[in-house]
């Protein structure tokens, strides 16, 4: 059975303590971490939907700024998000930069399902407003998958009132 993942941004540690544990009382999710950010604070955990969807149910209102859930995380993103396998630099460069936590892993999530491999994840911790999520082609994806990617990218930024919008570079344009 594939995991679903969560990211819920917090506006506060101790609301950020108190969703770490609740975990605890829904069977089968697991907290993975808890992040302190510029505001607030960001729990990342993984479970069965229905149970982070009860989870995020259980939270004040008041406490959550926003929560992503992803039904199925690839675990290339998860160990690119904490630095354990990186890809190797393909024939072009795509960087994407966004204060929401959640929005990169979901933009992580899509370009990995089209062959994208991630070069670098960094989260918006304390002191840092934004994130970057670094993509490079790795294996030829044609211009159709990647530009379907965008398109993706786009409507997604559209319903979240925050523009995302990937930089893309060319290798051969750079040397």
């Amino acid at each position: 059975m594939n995991l679903a993942f969560g990211v819920f941004h917090v506006q506060s540690l101790a609301a950020a303590y108190q969703l770490a544990n609740s975990v605890n009382h829904f069977p089968g999710t697991k907290l993975l971490e808890l992040i302190p950010a510029h505001s607030g604070a960001y729990c990342l955990a993984e479970g069965p939907i229905s149970q982070l969807e009860a989870l995020l149910r259980d939270q004040r209102t008041s406490d959550i700024i926003n929560a992503d859930l992803i039904p199925s995380l690839d675990k290339t993103v998860l160990k690119a998000f904490y630095s354990l396998e990186t890809a190797n630099l393909g024939q072009s460069l795509y960087v994407v930069e966004s204060s929401r936590l959640g929005a990169l892993f979901t933009v992580a999530q899509a370009a990995v399902e089209i062959g994208m491999g991630i070069l670098e994840f960094r989260a918006p911790r304390a002191g840092q407003i934004s994130g970057v999520l670094t993509l490079t082609q790795v294996k030829n994806e044609s211009e159709a998958r990647i530009e379907v990617w965008l398109r993706k990218i786009r409507a997604m930024s559209a319903l979240r009132a925050e523009k995302i919008e990937p930089i893309q570079a060319s290798l051969a344009e750079l040397f």
